[in-house]
């Protein structure tokens, strides 16, 4: 499972430190993000893109590995987040072929409860003019914000694995 983790994030570059929990000075027990199978809900906040992005639901597979965090964004897209980082990001440019445009998404760890977690989702493109001519919305310069709420339905405690089959995640342990 590590090695087809690590190929699915490969061109993710985490950048920025994950702020922790701040505020008092006494010892709190962690709040720990656990390998397992969770029911992820899509609250779209801003969308200037004209895409469908109304509320809907899913479940998606979470692996937590030896400092880091791989999540389904949804659709199969997948992201790690270094467990002392809370964001990822990806560029490209010239994305589509649109000459001078660039496509920006980024990943933001930002809430972890008991049970849970949320990430917000953001995707910035913009120069597409370049591309305008084929009447696509989806090829217009534009903003899109997305909450991925992610509540655990299933742990997956070791020596079980986390398998997909037929794209839908579930536990497999071995007798």
């Amino acid at each position: 499972m590590g090695r087809e983790v690590a190929h699915l994030v490969k061109e993710w570059i985490a950048l920025v430190p994950f702020l922790g929990v701040l505020g008092c000075a006494m010892s709190h027990e962690s709040i720990e993000i656990k390998s397992g199978i969770y029911e992820l809900r899509f609250y779209p906040e801003i969308d200037t893109c004209g895409r469908d992005h109304a509320m809907r639901q899913e479940w998606v597979a979470v692996v937590v590995g030896d400092g880091f965090l791989n999540v389904d964004l949804g659709g199969g897209l997948r992201a790690t987040f270094e467990m002392d980082r809370g964001i990822v990001r990806k560029l490209d440019e010239n994305w589509r072929g649109c000459i001078g445009s660039k496509r920006l998404q980024e990943w933001k760890l930002t809430r972890i409860w008991p049970g849970g977690f949320e990430v917000i989702a953001s995707e910035v493109r913009e120069g597409m003019e370049s591309c305008a001519q084929s009447g696509e919305r989806s090829d217009m310069s534009c903003e899109s914000v997305i909450r991925l709420r992610y509540e655990m339905v299933e742990e997956c405690m070791s020596p079980c694995d986390l398998v997909l089959e037929g794209g839908v995640p579930r536990c497999m342990c071995s007798p």
